[in-house]
């Protein structure tokens, strides 16, 4: 005979089972209308668990991808530090890193930035899932410009606010 449920695993287990249906609706709704409505969302759900549950929160991630059909790169080339407007920014190249540490690795970044400070992430796939969660956790906070858009690599200039 099974131990009764703690009220901490059986609320765990609870939301749990609620991140799963989301996640099946989630995909449902990217086949039949908006894929940016349906990232939206996620990214909204993703801000809600990702201290209490960052498991579940990771979950959201991977499906925050699938979304906006992020398709990965093996491919290298050296950096450049200059936008096209002439100034050096710093780059957090992000390609060599595990990619369940990429996005807490850009978001400590980003949360280091003063107002008008920005730099440049180096990607091997489109940053885009990282979009709608800054969006979500941080709206209005963050400029966001592609400095080039793949195929082989993606670099984002990521700035804070003024």
């Amino acid at each position: 005979m099974s131990e009764p449920l703690s009220r901490e695993n059986s609320e765990h287990a609870l939301v749990e089972q609620l991140v799963t249906l989301l996640i099946r609706s989630l995909r449902l709704h990217r086949d039949q209308a908006s894929s940016g409505e349906a990232a939206t969302l996620a990214a909204q759900a993703w801000a809600a668990l990702r201290n209490p549950y960052p498991q579940l929160a990771e979950r959201l991630n991977g499906t925050l991808h699938y979304l906006t059909n992020v398709r990965f790169s093996e491919e290298k080339f050296e950096e450049e530090t200059e936008t096209p407007a002439g100034r050096t920014l710093p780059i957090l190249d992000v390609r060599d890193a595990p990619p369940a540490q990429r996005h807490e690795q850009i978001l400590g970044h980003f949360a280091a930035l003063q107002p008008g400070e920005a730099f440049i992430i180096v990607n091997d796939h489109d940053p885009k899932p990282l979009y709608y969660q800054l969006q979500a956790e941080q709206p209005g906070k963050a400029t966001w410009e592609y400095l080039e858009s793949g195929p082989v690599v993606w670099r984002v200039r990521l700035g804070r606010a003024t």
